[in-house]
């Protein structure tokens, strides 16, 4: 009965507050996060997250990087667009978006997590693309004149 008594207790101090809630820090920033032109209709991603060490104390372990894509503003959140990929773990990744429509600015904002599902939600993680056509300049050469005051 003591065991119930307690628990009962710690429901009350515990009130407001779920149970099953996340703690703990969330990774840094991402060390890398880049959204680049890649040809008519593709935007290429890469990000890159290490894990938060502080005076040679490891804070936070990184266990990946989710990237969620929107048109018109940025993802508020990690439910607020289109999850683009999720990343696990440390590495460097690229993945190239595509099927997008040219002259459109897409919005990128990526939610690194850590091995306790704790996201950093920093508005720095958020980067813009807008893909464009290939664009091809031509030229003629005249190789029978060697005079370049007449070309």
């Amino acid at each position: 009965m003591a065991i119930m008594e307690s628990m009962a207790g710690a429901d009350e101090v515990l009130a407001g507050i779920k149970r099953n809630q996340i703690t703990g820090l969330p990774p840094k920033n991402l060390d890398v996060f880049t959204v680049k032109g890649a040809g008519s209709g593709k935007l290429k991603i890469t990000v890159q997250a290490s894990d938060t060490v502080v005076d040679n104390q490891l804070l936070c372990t990184v266990k990946g990087i989710a990237v969620v894509r929107k048109t018109g503003s940025a993802p508020e959140n990690i439910n607020d667009g289109t999850l683009v990929f999720t990343h696990t773990g440390t590495t460097a990744y690229t993945y190239e978006d595509d099927n997008l429509t040219n002259g459109t600015t897409y919005y990128y904002r990526a939610f690194a997590f850590s091995d306790h599902g704790v996201y950093n939600w920093n508005a720095e993680n958020i980067k813009s693309g807008t893909p464009s056509a290939i664009k091809f300049w031509a030229f003629t050469q005249d190789f029978s004149n060697g005079n370049p005051d007449q070309c």
